[in-house]
């Protein structure tokens, strides 16, 4: 633990689980935790003290199967602009990795 520390900081993202997103705080934090005993077991002796949890029906878009969608990619028409978000055609759905790869791919169009 870094000198002045006194705790660790877990943070989790669960995307497209419409089977959880009515589950209590509390029962998520321990299904997380759970998760992360499993693959750090020094953890089985972590204490939460605090916990957000934070969550939203609309955070990943569910497009209809085997349909294309019209989203734009990061170079515009506007000069010196350049568009980057999980919104962008990253041939991911809307969610934290395509966020990531809208990234990457507008550093890339970046001359």
């Amino acid at each position: 633990m870094p000198t002045g520390s006194s705790g660790y900081l877990y943070a989790a993202v669960i995307s497209a689980v419409t089977d959880l997103i009515d589950q209590t705080g509390k029962y998520l934090v321990e299904l997380i935790m759970g998760e992360i005993q499993k693959m750090v077991p020094e953890s089985r002796d972590a204490k939460v003290t605090h916990h957000v949890v934070y969550k939203s029906r609309d955070a990943t878009f569910w497009g209809q199967s085997g349909m294309p969608l019209a989203r734009p990619g990061p170079v515009t028409s506007v000069e010196n602009l350049i568009l980057a978000g999980d919104w962008t055609e990253t041939g991911l759905p809307a969610t934290i990795e395509g966020a990531v790869v809208s990234g990457f791919k507008a550093a890339t169009a970046i001359d």
